[in-house]
């Protein structure tokens, strides 16, 4: 029964896989005719998802650059900063989350040391 499980949940691990680099895919795919439709766009960027990550890196550079240089009503100003500003809000949930959690889990891991040390 036990090897019966785990047949199956390796089966549906791949099939959940397959599904996601599929839509990857067309996400991607979406993507660079969206880029080659536009154009002001660079088609220097079809295919980035093949790039390494120091590629990545200096292009990432490159796009903080720019967005310095935009004048503050610009719409990719706003945007950059409604990301940012998302981000830190995320972080700050998750930093707040994990305060809770500890807080929930300090009794019950205090009670388990006092246990283990009586016996």
């Amino acid at each position: 029964m036990s090897t019966l499980t785990d047949v199956v949940i390796f089966i549906m691990v791949f099939i959940i896989q397959n599904a996601q680099n599929r839509d990857s895919k067309a996400i991607q795919l979406k993507l660079d005719e969206l880029i080659v439709a536009d154009k002001k766009a660079r088609d220097t960027f079809i295919g980035l998802e093949n790039l390494t990550d120091e590629e990545l890196d200096v292009l990432d550079k490159e796009f903080k650059e720019l967005l310095k240089n935009l004048e503050p009503g610009h719409a990719m100003h706003k945007l950059h900063q409604k990301i940012s500003s998302e981000k830190g809000h995320r972080f700050n949930l998750a930093g707040q989350a994990g305060h809770l959690v500890g807080e929930f889990l300090s009794p019950i891991l205090d009670n388990r040391e006092q246990d283990s040390s009586k016996n």
